[in-house]
């Protein structure tokens, strides 16, 4: 045999032989794969969310006195003369002094355009005090208001009813998304045909709740003019609304 053919003859040997270990090698990567892909879990994401309503049991507002003098200190005791009152009726209907607290006290110069100067002038020296009320008793409210609504000199803030132990609510929404999500989960698994499987992810989202805003105080305009007539001033009347405590969940379920 020459041996040029000799040489062809090995390197076709040496080829066949690289391509049987190749396609060897390549085989076990196919099924390796496959068999880790035939491994990773099947899932199902799902979302789900709730709310739950609340009676309030507190009511909050805030109170401010305002006055204008000729000089800082005259004003700042005006102001404080006013905040004390204010504070004397509020105890006087049966506000715990722990819930009532000073909110900020400021001072400066009050400005007024001066059109002929075409500027700001300093008109007098203004202070303020405002004062932070809770109310726990929210048959007291309209009491409330209507005291202090005859005090001149003062600002009365709407109320906002609020919840002061939310946490069971909180628990139960939480339960009620976790609920919804495995509902929705379910109604998947069944319109897919396959059998839901055990949770393997929850994420919690964001709880959050709501309180009641713009109670305000609402003069009673049919009884009104009876007590105007009367000489009584008119009586005040608030409306109520649930707190809104609400979760949402995240969870992912393997399938069969």
């Amino acid at each position: 045999m020459k041996a040029g053919n000799f040489i062809l003859i090995v390197a076709i040997l040496v080829c066949f032989a690289a391509g049987i270990i190749i396609g060897h090698v390549l085989k076990g990567s196919i099924i390796a794969s496959a068999e880790t892909a035939a491994g990773e879990p099947r899932i199902i994401s799902v979302s789900g969310s709730s709310e739950v309503k609340l009676d309030p049991d507190i009511a909050e507002f805030t109170v401010t006195a305002s006055f204008v003098e000729d000089s800082t200190d005259i004003a700042r005791v005006r102001t404080a003369d006013m905040a004390e009152t204010v504070i004397s009726v509020l105890e006087g209907i049966g506000i715990a002094p722990e819930d009532i607290s000073t909110g900020y006290i400021s001072a400066g110069p009050e400005y007024a355009w001066d059109s002929d100067a075409q500027r700001n002038i300093v008109t007098g020296q203004r202070a303020t005090q405002s004062i932070d009320v809770r109310v726990r008793d929210l048959s007291l409210l309209g009491e409330v208001y209507d005291s202090l609504l005859k005090l001149d000199g003062i600002n009365v803030s709407s109320a906002t009813l609020d919840r002061s132990d939310k946490s069971s609510a909180m628990e139960e929404a939480r339960k009620l998304a976790l609920e919804a999500a495995m509902k929705k989960a379910e109604g998947y698994a069944a319109v897919a045909g396959v059998t839901l499987g055990k949770p393997v992810s929850i994420r919690e989202g964001s709880g959050t709740y709501s309180p009641a805003y713009g109670i305000q105080p609402r003069v009673l305009m049919a009884n009104a003019s009876l007590d105007m007539a009367s000489g009584s001033s008119p009586s005040m009347s608030y409306r109520t609304g649930d707190i809104t405590v609400t979760a949402s969940v995240s969870v992912e379920y393997e399938f069969i």
